[in-house]
């Protein structure tokens, strides 16, 4: 009789089995795909000889260091709301800094502090690459250096864009209540 019970029941415990292990699984295959593709795009710049110049629009970032993987799309200003269009899944290229080269300047991209957004670049090390593909199909390499806490206000990130070097700025929100801005300067490794 007690058998029969068990047997009754296998399928749910096989089904709570399932969902407790679910979130843990959808995060290591997520793991193994951020992986994945930072050793592609290590393959792809090893093989390549860039032109001179190259630049081009970012339409994807990956910092498998912290396991981000994520589209990047255009983010515009908003005249009426006086702020910043941000993708509430995505990261964004703003329009008005360099577009991804290796040459000069400064290229911003922006997200929310959303895990599944730039959550993660809390736990970024310096060191710690940064891989961004552009629309033409370069990739370009970069490694972390430091951040620094801004209040939302500070806009001198726009004013000092003609930079020697090519530069990355990530941008995301800081605080108990997202109060403050960090910016996380990346530098050039190499690109193809």
């Amino acid at each position: 009789m007690r058998v029969s019970l068990y047997l009754k029941l296998l399928p749910l415990y096989i089904g709570l089995a399932a969902l407790v292990a679910s979130p843990f699984y959808l995060s290591y295959r997520h793991t193994q795909d951020v992986q994945a593709a930072a050793h592609t795009a290590q393959v792809q710049l090893n093989k390549k000889t860039a032109p001179s110049i190259i630049s081009g629009i970012p339409v994807r970032i990956v910092l498998p260091d912290v396991s981000i993987d994520l589209p990047v799309v255009k983010g515009h200003y908003i005249n009426a709301e006086q702020g910043w269009y941000v993708s509430p899944v995505n990261a964004n290229f703003a329009i008005n800094t360099y577009p991804i080269n290796n040459s000069h300047g400064t290229t911003l991209i922006y997200g929310h502090a959303l895990v599944y957004v730039f959550g993660r670049t809390y736990n970024l090390k310096p060191g710690d690459k940064a891989l961004v593909y552009t629309n033409n199909g370069h990739i370009f390499e970069y490694i972390f250096k430091s951040d620094v806490i801004v209040n939302p206000t500070d806009t001198q990130i726009f004013a000092n864009l003609d930079s020697q070097k090519p530069v990355l700025k990530l941008m995301t929100c800081d605080g108990a209540w997202s109060q403050n801005r960090r910016f996380m300067t990346f530098e050039l490794v190499k690109a193809a």
